[in-house]
């Protein structure tokens, strides 16, 4: 299935931003709908740092609905997750790890 590359990414941010629309949300959609794609750790933590490195400005929404709706065998890998995992080796606050 389709990953979106960090080029890809850039592109299309700096393509927003000179038109004069500097985007607000990063949205990921895990497992993905509607490709059914379901991003892989390591996937999710590349897209997830992305946005992070954009600044306060980009939020990042996960929309992860379908996420008990998988194959038997898939690893399914939350955002939340990775954040909280960002958040505990940088602060030890793992009850901040959502901006709380």
């Amino acid at each position: 299935g389709y990953v979106p590359t960090l080029q890809e990414l850039d592109d299309c941010y700096h393509r927003m931003t000179k038109a004069g629309n500097r985007p607000k949300i990063f949205l990921l959609c895990q497992p993905h709908n509607p490709t059914g794609i379901v991003y892989s750790y390591n996937d999710m933590k590349r897209m997830i740092e992305w946005a992070l490195s954009k600044g306060e400005d980009l939020h990042i929404v996960s929309d992860e609905i379908y996420a008990l709706s998988v194959f038997p065998g898939t690893i399914m890998t939350s955002a939340a997750q990775i954040m909280k995992e960002r958040c505990h080796h940088e602060t030890d606050d793992e009850e901040n790890y959502l901006g709380n």
